[in-house]
């Protein structure tokens, strides 16, 4: 979406894919509660309902953004790729977390998405690449030549292609879909030749799409021994936990809650 107001077409896909909710809880944006979004809502009989104003603990979901974007720095810094790639890796870390089963007793022991669709995720996708990964890519040559390139990792192409079809980024900086993809073995990423062509393809691509790897330094916010995917998320266990003392807060520090 290049708008916000375009957050209606989100829904529509929501139920394309999954099907017409019951019932929606949002803030009270606009975009949220107007527009294309409320004649979509009104058209599919989807009951509506919003927090009150500057009330943000009062929707749960503010709590999983908050631990999205946490989730989806320490992507980003971990793999030291460029920061314009944020909203694949965001679609990609989306996806990763409603297929993890969290100790919420609002999901009961199962995963965001069987809740949500009622079916168990299938998972495959997930099992052999990670993000932002080297791999190998494969071109289609003239026999016996074989057209093998490095590229990495962006996530999954659903409606693109076949069942193991992924995003990858070639040399070009510009994303594609492919199938034809390869995880490069440990052994393989020991070799000198296999090191210094992914070294020249990520010096390639950086200069490309701008990157600066050192606006990355302040995304460090896990340690290597932290699951990004645990981090308080038990404060959904009481929702009334993430509320402050209203007395307490002055007007202007609003902003600031929104951030902490």
């Amino acid at each position: 979406m290049k708008l916000k107001s375009e957050a209606g077409y989100a829904l529509k896909e929501l139920i394309q894919d999954v099907g017409i909710p019951k019932e929606i809880h949002t803030d009270g944006a606009k975009e949220l509660t107007a527009g294309m979004w409320k004649q979509i809502c009104r058209d599919a009989d989807i009951k509506v309902s919003q927090t009150e104003k500057d009330s943000p603990w009062q929707n749960c979901t503010e709590v999983e953004i908050r631990e999205l974007k946490r989730h989806v720095r320490h992507f980003l810094a971990r793999m030291a790729c460029p920061l314009v790639l944020w909203d694949f890796c965001c679609l990609y870390t989306v996806e990763l977390r409603n297929r993890i089963a969290r100790p919420l007793p609002q999901l009961k022991g199962r995963t965001p998405y069987e809740m949500l669709t009622g079916n168990t995720p299938d998972v495959s996708k997930f099992l052999e690449f990670t993000w932002y990964q080297p791999i190998w890519y494969y071109e289609p040559d003239v026999f016996p030549k074989q057209n093998k390139n490095i590229t990495r990792w962006l996530g999954i192409a659903h409606r693109v292609g076949q069942a193991m079809c992924y995003w990858i980024l070639p040399s070009s900086g510009v994303p594609i879909a492919r199938s034809t993809i390869q995880a490069i073995t440990p052994k393989e990423l020991e070799l000198e030749n296999d090191k210094q062509q992914i070294q020249s393809y990520d010096s390639v691509v950086n200069e490309k799409l701008n990157h600066d790897p050192s606006v990355l330094q302040e995304f460090h916010l896990y340690r290597e021994d932290e699951d990004p995917v645990d981090i308080d998320d038990n404060v959904l266990l009481d929702p009334d936990a993430a509320m402050p003392n209203v007395d307490n807060v002055e007007v202007d520090s609003y902003d600031e809650l929104l951030l902490t």
